[in-house]
């Protein structure tokens, strides 16, 4: 608990940036930590960190968005 949890992900080229959701259940609710994080462009793969998570199973997932922000499949 306190610690930094690090979640990372291949990048797609065509992405303006990510969504990303970390929930305790694979159903998604209620969500932990949610996140828009924009692309870097030839930069370092995208990622986030969430803090303090207590011991356990979760379930996260990303969605790229589009230009236009609209997001993908996740």
């Amino acid at each position: 608990i306190g610690a930094r949890t690090r979640f990372e992900w291949a990048a797609l080229d065509a992405a303006s940036g990510y969504r990303f959701q970390l929930a305790r259940a694979a159903s998604f609710t209620p969500l932990v930590a949610e996140r828009s994080i924009a692309a870097v462009p030839g930069g370092a793969p995208p990622a986030t960190e969430v803090e303090g998570l207590a011991p356990g199973t979760y379930a996260w997932r990303v969605a790229a968005l589009d230009a236009a922000g609209a997001a993908g499949h996740w």
